[in-house]
């Protein structure tokens, strides 16, 4: 995940779940917006996502796909590289803030739910915090630090992706 090295925009998010409205994140319940739930890892060695995850944003071919890159899973089986999706993301700070749109790229491959991995954020400027208290993505030359959502054990990073309007694409 490529992060802008902006301030955090500082409007206060009211809801405990965001969604968008136009390109700004506050109101609940739009259909022009979609949430992706990624699984923050540290054993990823990339970002990943399944195509059918986010149908709206095209998938391109990637380095991988071009050099029938594969990926090792946990049972130890191996899956291919299908291309990349590139989109800007919103996601809300521990604070409650809205942030501004960060670049992502997700690698495509068949997996059952979306990954973000910790050490493609460490590369980029990025400190990740586990804690029982409050988790959260830090970067380092910002300060700005991104919610990290404890579900059923897992870590989640919830990512906000405006879905393209007829003919934007």
């Amino acid at each position: 995940m490529r992060i802008a090295n902006r301030l955090p925009a500082r409007r206060r998010n009211p809801q405990s779940t965001i969604v968008g409205e136009g390109n700004r994140l506050s109101v609940v319940g739009r259909s022009d917006w979609k949430k992706v739930k990624f699984c923050v890892d540290s054993g990823a060695d990339e970002t990943v996502m399944a195509e059918d995850e986010l149908l709206e944003v095209e998938t391109k071919d990637s380095w991988g796909i071009k050099h029938g890159q594969a990926y090792e899973v946990a049972n130890g089986a191996e899956i291919e590289n299908q291309g990349e999706k590139k989109f800007v993301g919103y996601m809300s700070s521990i604070e409650g803030w809205e942030t501004e749109g960060k670049g992502v790229t997700a690698q495509i491959c068949d997996v059952h739910r979306p990954l973000m991995s910790v050490r493609k954020m460490c590369k980029a400027g990025h400190r990740v915090v586990f804690d029982d208290g409050a988790s959260y993505i830090e970067n380092k030359w910002t300060g700005e630090r991104l919610k990290i959502d404890v579900e059923d054990g897992n870590y989640d990073l919830n990512v906000w992706v405006k879905q393209a309007e007829e003919g934007e694409q």
